[in-house]
Parts: C-alpha cells; structure tokens; sequence
C-alpha cells in the first residue's frame, strides 16, 4: 500500500473512532436512540465524507496485496470501525422505524379526536 494510501486509511480511522467515542459518550447513562440521535447527525456528514475517500484507497486490489504489518493493522482497524458503524446505525434505525410507527399511530389518535371535538362544536347548542 503506498504510504499516501495509507494516511488516508489512518485518518479514516481516527475519524470514526472519534466519531464513535462521541456517540458512545452521548448515550452514556441512557442510550435511548432519542439521545444519541444528535450526536450522529451532527458527525454523519463527515464520516460520509472518510468513508467515501477511503474506499477510494481500500480495494480488493490493496486487500490482496501483501500488506505489511502496519497497512494489514490500520485495514483491519477500518474493517472493525465499519462493523461498529454499521452496528450503531442499525440499532438506530430499528429505533428510527419503531418510533415513526408510535408517531403514525398517535397521529391518527389525535385526528380521530380533533374530528370528534369539531363534531362535539358543531352540535353544540347555546
């Protein structure tokens, strides 16, 4: 791997591995998703961005190649900081799902009760 190659991997590393310690910080205490939710969209575009220039770097090319022992560290470190990514925003868009669903549901309830108080109004007599 050529050393321009490997500062890329070595930033994309540090990138997510921050990134991550800052989600795992704000969800210390309660890692309700609502918590959390902040700290990765404020990060997201970003991490976007590293992962999308790394990619560039890492291909099954570079993987096939024989790495030396601090490209084969760095590539297994961004192999294992993806998987973490890839955890964390699974679990965040269970979450995401399952609260749109309370959100739909309680939408319709609030409908359903506004209709009646529009009815209870209009046949209200003074």
């Amino acid at each position: 791997m050529s050393p321009e190659s490997l500062k890329t991997i070595i930033s994309a590393n540090a990138a997510l591995s921050g990134f991550l310690r800052r989600v795992s910080a704000a969800s210390a205490g309660n890692g309700h998703p609502d918590n959390i939710l902040p700290a990765i969209l404020d990060g997201l575009p970003e991490i976007a961005a590293t992962i999308e220039k790394a990619g560039f770097v890492v291909t099954p090319s570079v993987l096939s190649e024989n790495l030396d022992r601090e490209s084969k560290t760095q590539i297994d470190l961004y192999t294992e900081n993806l998987r973490k990514l890839k955890s964390l925003l699974s679990r965040l868009l269970d979450s995401a799902e399952a609260r749109r669903n309370q959100l739909a549901d309680g939408t319709g309830k609030l409908r359903d009760t506004m209709s009646w108080l529009r009815t209870l109004k209009a046949t209200e007599t003074d």
